[in-house]
C-alpha cells in the first residue's frame, strides 16, 4: 500500500506513534458505537465494554498487535489519517468482507474521524483518496459494506461517493437499550466508481 496525499490530509501507513491518540478518539462512545461491535464476552454490557476500552494498559497490547499483524497481512489496508500539520484525526480501512471469504476482490470499508472535526469534509476527502487508490491501483473489483440507519453521516457519505443502497439488514451493533440496530447495505464496483469520479486506471 502507498501513503496518500490530498489537499488537506496525509494518509499514512500506521505506526505505534499515533495509536494512543487514535485510541483516545475511538474510545468515545459516539465513535465506537458505530465503528465497533461489543465483543460477545461482554454480553452487550456497554458499561463494562467502555471500562475495558478506557484502559490503555489493556488496549495498548491490542493496538501493538494490530500494527505487527499489518506487516504480515497483505489483505488488509489501513491508513492513519493526519492533517497536514501532523495531527492524527482518524483511520480508514479496506479489508476482506467476511460474507465473501472466497473472493478477495470483494472487500468492505470502514472509517472513523475525531468528532470534533466531523462535518468538515475530512471523511469524504480521505475516503475519496483511498477509493481512488484501491480501484485504480489494486485488483479490487467491488466493495460491499453497511451503515446503521441511525448514522446518516456514514451512509450519506457512501451515497455521495457513489455507493448504491441494495437493501437493509440487522446490524451487529445495538442501541443503548440493547436492541439491535437496522442497517442499510451498500455496494459499488470498479466501473461505477471510476465512471462517477472520472478516475483513470494507471
Amino acid at each position: 500500500m502507498s501513503n496518500l496525499e490530498t489537499e488537506r490530509l496525509s494518509l499514512r501507513k500506521p505506526t505505534m506513534t499515533e495509536q494512543y491518540d487514535l485510541w483516545n478518539i475511538l474510545r468515545q462512545e459516539k465513535v465506537w458505537q458505530y465503528y465497533m461491535s461489543i465483543p460477545d464476552r461482554f454480553n452487550n454490557d456497554r458499561k463494562a465494554f467502555q471500562e475495558s476500552l478506557d484502559d490503555w494498559s489493556k488496549q495498548e497490547k491490542f493496538f501493538k498487535r494490530k500494527i505487527d499483524n499489518a506487516e504480515e497481512d497483505s489483505d488488509k489496508y489501513t491508513w492513519s489519517i493526519f492533517l497536514k500539520n501532523g495531527k492524527v484525526i482518524g483511520q480508514m480501512t479496506v479489508q476482506p468482507n467476511d460474507n465473501y471469504p472466497d473472493n478477495p476482490r470483494i472487500r468492505t470499508v470502514g472509517w472513523f474521524i475525531d468528532p470534533k472535526l466531523q462535518r468538515q469534509g475530512y471523511a469524504y476527502e480521505a475516503a475519496r483518496a483511498v477509493l481512488d487508490y484501491m480501484f485504480s491501483q489494486t485488483n479490487l473489483e467491488e466493495i460491499r459494506t453497511e451503515a446503521n440507519v441511525v448514522n446518516p453521516g456514514s451512509w450519506g457519505l457512501m451515497e455521495k461517493l457513489g455507493f448504491v443502497r441494495i437493501g437493509e439488514s440487522i446490524s451487529s451493533h445495538y442501541d443503548i437499550d440493547g436492541n439491535p440496530l437496522k442497517q442499510y447495505n451498500y455496494m459499488i464496483n470498479r466501473d461505477m466508481y471510476l465512471t462517477k469520479n472520472k478516475c483513470k486506471i494507471k
